[in-house]
């Protein structure tokens, strides 16, 4: 199964839930319990357009709750992404 992320780009589920992993781990490393698009660019290790085009996708999908520039983990990557 593939999810459209953005127009034109699409993700295997796997591959979702393995990005929304880097998220959480982001999260639990920090004190403040949050992350930026920065620091999910460098621990995804892709490009800064797609990385904001997939933390929006994740904000859509429930994964993560943006608050300014940072975001939050709302619900477990393994809950939505199975």
């Amino acid at each position: 199964m593939v999810h459209r992320v953005a127009d034109n780009r699409y993700y295997l589920t796997d591959t979702l839930r393995r990005l929304g992993q880097v998220a959480e781990g982001l999260c639990r490393k920090s004190p403040e319990e949050n992350f930026d698009a920065r620091a999910f660019r460098d621990a995804s290790g892709i490009g800064r357009n797609v990385s904001i085009q997939v933390l929006e996708f994740f904000d859509k999908a429930g994964l993560t709750r943006r608050e300014g520039d940072v975001r939050r983990i709302n619900r477990p990557s393994a809950e939505i992404f199975g």
